[in-house]
């Protein structure tokens, strides 16, 4: 075969990169099973392994060692087993993208340009380091939490019988299995259907990646949906949501909920605090129990909230956040309050898609859009640091106000929101996940270091990949006409392991080159096959 045959063959495997070994499995070839089984040393236990065939085209099978083994003693039993031809590690696929598989994210720019989407591919199972199920609280005038695009996502009060009338977890709030409703003529669970709501409830935690409408900011998070139309049942909504993280930090979670945030895209668009003197204190309430809130401004053109009112966003609380409108250009939207003051930071909510009673998908504007994607956020950072999640259980309220930090010092400068808004940026998740990142690691390291072995390399390439950072980065090897070989980016998550193995059998004889590039850093080194 002459070289540009080999390059072709390369380029293909380079599509489906192998980067970790599953532990313990080999896939083998070999005559048949029979003489496979002959060949292993028949004075251990069959309980050592397990034979599995995995292929009908030939004699390919799986083996599985017991954990107990190490990598050395597997490989030699396999070396003396004459039946075997051929064998080799099982690694795992790398996946190609974090981009979910639902039909309408192509159209959800917003998420994208925030950078949501990255964040994705580190975690995204909803549960904090130390095993909380994350909770954010969702207010609005009603919901069509039933949808299969969101009611997994809802939380529900295992601690409560629905329906029976009785409040069985005595936390004061009787019926609150899916929520609470306090609109409703005999309070419960039973929600009014509202397309707004809907909206606010999926782009906070549409399911992602079920082949089903949109995403969400979080695709696994468990949202306390709580129905609100007046002063009324807004405090009542907010207590509700005090309670139950009360209920969970007094009782070590097991009662109560999680709840680290909340977002509501209501308000009083021309009103002031004085209009409203028992909804502003609850904010520093629930701040204090570790509870940072989002809300919305108004809709307006030319709404300087300062001088024409808003509520809540003129409410004077460190644990409240108020967003306002961004486009797609990134351009504050005009049709939006704002205050540098007491609006905080902007967020993509202009022409965004959007999903509303049953089901049904189109774009939709304003500030009530922008909001619950901040809070969102703030949800889905909760699933990284265990410094920080400790924090939130020991001093709750220094957790809230850091988070509160890390959104808007942590957001994109944006030209069309200085001066206007507190921070003069536009949210960006990924940034102020590396701002958390930075806290948890008690310093900003710069780690940014390759190490390759052996070098020479016969078979093998096993690569050291050293980045103290969030990010993507890429390995890339070229030959001596400059030519890639081998082209694959990766995500980091500082913590985890970033060794990578590269199976150079088949690489021709020479020297090749190695390149490591993160952000705008590059590492490059050269290594000799033989």
């Amino acid at each position: 075969m002459n070289k540009f045959g080999i390059l072709s063959i390369l380029a293909l495997w380079s599509n489906i990169l192998l980067i970790a070994q599953i532990p313990h499995e080999y896939i083998v070839k070999c005559n048949n099973l029979a003489s496979l089984e002959f060949g292993f040393d028949i004075s251990r236990s069959k309980h050592d392994w397990t034979i599995e065939k995995i292929s009908s085209l030939d004699p390919i099978f799986l083996v599985r060692f017991a954990d107990y083994f190490s990598a050395q003693q597997e490989d030699l039993i396999l070396k003396s087993n004459k039946a075997i031809s051929i064998y080799q590690k099982n690694f795992k696929l790398n996946e190609r993208s974090c981009k979910p598989n639902d039909p309408e994210y192509s159209k959800q720019w917003n998420l994208v340009k925030m950078q949501i989407e990255d964040i994705w591919c580190f975690k995204n199972d909803g549960v904090s380091p130390l095993g909380d199920t994350i909770v954010i609280g969702v207010i609005d005038e009603g919901f069509d939490y039933t949808l299969t695009d969101l009611k997994r996502n809802i939380f529900i009060n295992k601690f409560e019988i629905p329906d029976n009338g009785i409040d069985d977890d005595n936390n004061d709030y009787i019926d609150d299995y899916y929520g609470f409703n306090p609109l409703s003529f005999n309070p419960g669970d039973e929600h009014n259907l509202k397309n707004h709501g809907t909206n606010i409830a999926g782009l906070v935690g549409a399911i992602g990646n079920n082949k089903i409408g949109v995403s969400g900011t979080n695709q696994n998070i468990k949202m306390l949906i709580c129905d609100a139309a007046n002063d009324a049942s807004l405090i009542t909504c907010y207590s509700y949501f005090y309670k139950m993280k009360d209920e969970y930090l007094k009782s070590d979670g097991k009662k109560g909920a999680y709840v680290v945030a909340s977002t509501i895209s209501l308000g009083y668009d021309t009103d002031f605090v004085d209009d409203h003197p028992l909804i502003c204190p609850l904010y520093d309430k629930l701040g204090n129990i570790g509870i940072l809130n989002v809300c919305a401004t108004v809709n307006r053109p030319d709404h300087d909230v300062s001088i024409l009112g808003d509520i809540p966003s003129l409410c004077p609380s460190l644990h409240l956040i108020a967003v306002t409108n961004t486009d797609k250009n990134d351009q504050k939207v005009l049709d939006a309050g704002f205050s540098k003051e007491f609006i905080d930071i902007g967020a993509s909510g202009e022409n965004v898609t959007v999903m509303g009673l049953g089901g049904v998908i189109r774009e939709e504007s304003g500030c009530s859009l922008s909001a619950p994607q901040v809070g969102g956020t703030i949800a889905l950072l909760n699933q990284f640091c265990p410094k920080f999640n400790a924090l939130s259980k020991s001093n709750p309220r220094q957790a809230s106000l850091l988070m509160r930090q890390f959104i808007l010092e942590c957001g994109d400068e944006n030209a069309s929101l200085n001066g206007i808004t507190t921070s003069g940026r536009r949210m960006n998740a990924l940034k102020s996940l590396k701002c958390l990142d930075a806290y948890c690691q008690d310093s900003k390291r710069d780690t940014f270091a390759l190490t390759i072995k052996p070098n020479p390399v016969y078979d093998d390439l096993n690569l050291d990949i050293q980045l103290d950072a969030f990010g993507k980065y890429s390995i890339k090897v070229c030959n001596i006409l400059g030519q890639w070989i081998f082209n694959q980016s990766f995500v980091n998550q500082p913590g985890q392991s970033s060794d990578l193995k590269i199976n150079t059998n088949g690489w021709i004889s020479g020297v090749y080159f190695v390149v490591l590039e993160f952000e705008d850093k590059k590492i490059s080194q050269a290594i000799l096959k033989l």
